[in-house]
């Protein structure tokens, strides 16, 4: 597959669950204060991929309206799939870009459902250590929306910039 078929199927994808566009970046707002967002992202180092996701929180979020996956609030990391982190446009066949797209519309759906079940939920899942270990928020501001003290997020803060 090439990069542009690529990027075709994963633009009508994210528009048919409701998504937008902005420089291969897609947008859903899915609360009165919750964005979710996920990012293509180049490597240095070949032609090839990362697809990474997380939530922008609207209330406090200075880079909307259209924030990059770098610049989310709760980065939940990049999407893992049967071919690993790096997703190399050549290797992509239409089963491989099936099982891809499924795993990206069960992402969402548990992304919903947590925004659903509200902040303190949100990332009580996030620190019991049931997600994958990369995750991150961004930012004094963040901590201050969540109502825990800095050191329960050890590993996992970024101060902004």
């Amino acid at each position: 597959m090439t990069k542009n078929d690529f990027v075709k199927q994963l633009t009508s994808f994210f528009f048919h669950k409701g998504f937008s566009c902005k420089n291969k970046h897609y947008y859903k707002e899915v609360s009165s204060d919750v964005i979710l967002v996920f990012g293509m992202q180049k490597s240095h180092y070949g032609e090839y991929c990362y697809l990474e996701y997380g939530y922008c929180i609207k209330s406090i979020n200075r880079y909307l309206p259209y924030p990059k996956f770098n610049q989310l609030n709760l980065n939940c990391g990049r999407i893992m799939t049967g071919m690993g982190k790096a997703i190399a446009f050549e290797k992509i066949d239409e089963t491989t870009m099936g099982d891809l797209l499924k795993t990206i519309d069960g992402i969402v759906n548990d992304m919903i459902n947590l925004v659903g079940l509200g902040k303190d939920a949100m990332i009580q899942y996030f620190l019991s250590g049931r997600t994958n270990q990369s995750w991150y928020i961004l930012g004094d501001e963040t901590v201050d929306y969540f109502g825990l003290p800095k050191e329960a997020f050890l590993y996992h803060f970024v101060k902004e910039l």
